[in-house]
């Protein structure tokens, strides 16, 4: 019956690793307690037995509200009614843990609470076995752990939606303290909701890479820090937002009325052909810039389609504004553009490209002979291009979007590009596609997004951690103080202590990003590794999988902060334990080699691809439904912190092998 609780997804999509390992041992211990507590009296083991199976199946359907209510109910009610003979403290220790469990799975914290609430009222059974003051003092602590354990689950959903706000509302430029590009656009898409006129416009600055090359970047910078600047003193007033699009592209969305009809020649007026003196000293920088405007009307939906608009029109400006494109005309502007332009004839053929456009595919002038649009178009995205040509530049109008193009050592570049037909004697003679390189916007979005979620991981994390800490000393004094007291029941004493234990771990794990190393101290490898297969005994023993330990003699102690080598184990083997099938077998070899420790782990789990391998280790990769990609990131962080090295292979029909590899010392 708990087979299938292994294998959950949890949907509430809380940045742990599993939810399952806090809910798990919650359960295991709870039920163990009730066993403990009914084992002297056969009809009580029996309602220990089905109290337990209710736990197993409020987990399993924790998903849904009525189900889950249903059977929380049945395991209050086998708690409440038919176990009246279970000793106090007994009674009090299978309930704490219950309403920790109740309210981690009950969304409304109001329920949660009230089912403490009602709970404390139970102790009035044992008015004639308890005095009066520790009876009232007992129904007040289950009631203030029932508010506590509510509020800590409320709190931590308030974090997930705040964190959600957080990354799509509050998000700005680092350098010129402009909105991001998301925000702005949220704005002008509220304003569309509500059914206001939106005006957009798109500003990029010309030849902004001769700055950068000419002056120095730092320089560059300041040029746009000015410019933004500028932008932003010319909205004052109005009701918009100034974004930053990315490197020397902005966006301005204001609300449309009589005052902003004439924004555009307003900044083009006092900005355009503007003088900048760098803060260092130095000749004056003239810079220019091309604008496109858009303005929606009522049959606009979104600010896709008003930016589309903006951006053509921003084209448009720009090729008016510097000169003519059309055969054989404006050489210098090909050659010297900073930007990647091809030129190629109705048929799609490939006549010419400049020297950033050699440099971005990888081809000389020379090579182009038998290049054509399609051949250097990614192939899965060749129809799209086709399309764009076929609906918008044979027909004279231009038209940008976004392509993977292949370059000469057959390498993948996401680009954007723009299609502007060459037009002589009012027909089509071929078009030019400008390009711009999207691979560092594209790779420093990605990098921002991983550091938002580790950091929303990280802080949440140690805000759980610290919540849970208190009850979970309690209960770990709880069970050493029953240990002393009842010699006859040690072992199951034992199985609650090591789950303690193993929560405990697991929840220590989720802070280590923001703490540093403790102290380094000699540890004995075969020692951590047989305390981690303590922990991981009751999940073995459901999941039917045996342990095979073997080590060399001798072997020698590793210097290592034990509580963070334990983690690592911890997430290492439970992955094998997890892979293995039913009956299967995890091995584990402890080696000597020269003067390193080698502890290799390996499951009988199926195949891994050649992807899965390349990408394993990767942070927030995984090949499971319910992961996060986390674990083996963190161990191999925590290895790479010892000096070490942690490496994963898979051998077909031999399953997966980690092995890692740690510098040993000798004892003293």
């Amino acid at each position: 019956m708990l087979k299938p609780i292994i294998r959950l997804k949890w949907r509430s999509n809380l940045p742990y690793e599993r939810m399952e390992v806090l809910m798990i041992p919650l359960a295991v211990f709870t039920s163990a307690s009730a066993i403990a507590a009914g084992l002297d009296r056969g009809f009580q083991l029996a309602v220990s037995i089905a109290f337990s199976l209710s736990l197993a199946l409020l987990v399993r359907n924790r998903s849904s509200r009525l189900k889950s209510n249903m059977f929380a109910g049945l395991a209050f009610g086998l708690l409440f009614v038919f176990l009246p003979q279970v000793d106090f403290y007994c009674f009090r220790f299978i309930l704490y843990p219950l309403l920790l469990l109740f309210a981690l799975i009950e969304p409304n914290p109001r329920i949660s609470f009230a089912a403490g609430l009602l709970s404390s009222f139970f102790l009035l059974r044992y008015q004639g076995h308890l005095e009066s003051e520790v009876l009232w003092s007992n129904m007040f602590a289950v009631q203030l752990n029932a508010l506590v354990y509510s509020l800590l689950a409320h709190i931590i959903r308030r974090l997930l939606k705040e964190r959600n706000e957080y990354r799509h509302l509050s998000m700005i430029d680092s350098l010129t303290g402009l909105h991001s590009l998301q925000q702005t656009l949220l704005f002008g898409q509220k304003l569309l909701d509500v059914g206001r006129r939106v005006r957009v416009l798109l500003i990029d600055l010309d030849h902004f890479k001769q700055i950068n090359d000419t002056y120095g970047h730092m320089v560059g910078n300041q040029v746009i820090v000015h410019f933004a600047g500028a932008l932003k003193k010319m909205t004052e007033g109005l009701n918009g937002v100034v974004g930053r699009l990315g490197g020397d592209e902005f966006v301005l969305v204001v609300e449309d009325h009589a005052r902003t009809e004439e924004l555009l020649d307003k900044i083009e007026g006092r900005l355009n052909q503007s003088r900048y003196i760098p803060e260092r000293g130095g000749d004056p920088l003239l810079f220019t810039f091309s604008i496109g405007e858009a303005v929606s009307t009522g049959h606009t939906k979104d600010m896709e389609q008003l930016m589309h608009l903006a951006d053509l029109h921003m084209y448009e400006r720009k090729l008016r504004n510097r000169a003519p494109l059309t055969l054989n005309q404006s050489e210098q502007l090909f050659e010297h553009h900073p930007d990647p332009i091809c030129t190629f004839d109705s048929q799609g053929t490939l006549l010419d490209m400049n020297p950033a456009a050699e440099e971005l595919l990888g081809y000389k002038a020379e090579e182009i002979k038998e290049l054509t649009f399609n051949s250097i178009i990614c192939p899965t995205e060749q129809a799209k291009a086709l399309e764009h040509y076929m609906t918008y530049t044979v027909k004279g109008s231009p038209i940008d979007y976004d392509v993977t193009v292949m370059t000469g050592n057959g390498k993948q570049v996401p680009v954007h590009v723009m299609n502007i037909p060459i037009i002589v004697n009012h027909k089509i003679a071929g078009f030019y596609a400008l390009a711009k390189d999207q691979s560092g916007i594209k790779l420093e979005e990605e990098r921002q997004r991983e550091a938002d979620k580790l950091d929303a991981m990280s802080r949440t994390a140690v805000k759980f951690t610290e919540e849970l800490q208190g009850p979970l000393n309690a209960l770990s004094e709880v069970v050493e103080l029953l240990m002393e007291q009842d010699a006859e029941r040690t072992p199951l004493y034992g199985v609650m202590r090591r789950e303690l234990e193993h929560l405990a771990l697991l929840l220590e794990g989720g802070t280590l990003p923001t703490k540093p190393m403790g102290p380094l101290e000699l540890h004995s490898p075969a020692t951590l590794v047989a305390q981690v297969v303590r922990l991981l005994e009751p999940k073995a023993f459901i999941a039917d999988v045996h342990w095979e330990i073997r080590s060399d003699t001798d072997m020698r102690d590793i210097l290592c902060d034990a509580s963070r080598i334990k983690l690592t184990l911890l997430h290492l083997m439970t992955n094998a334990l997890e892979a293995t099938p039913p009956g299967g077998c995890v091995f584990i070899d402890l080696v000597q080699e020269m003067d390193a420790v080698v502890i290799r782990i390996r499951d009988q789990g199926g195949p891994l691809d050649d992807e899965a391998l390349r990408q394993i280790g990767d942070r927030f990769y995984t090949t499971k439904p319910y992961g996060l990609g986390v674990g083996l990131w963190v161990s191999s962080r925590i290895v790479r912190d010892h000096q070490g090295s942690l490496y994963v292979c898979h051998n077909p029909g031999e399953g997966t092998t980690v092995q890692i590899k740690l510098q040993a010392r000798q004892a003293l």
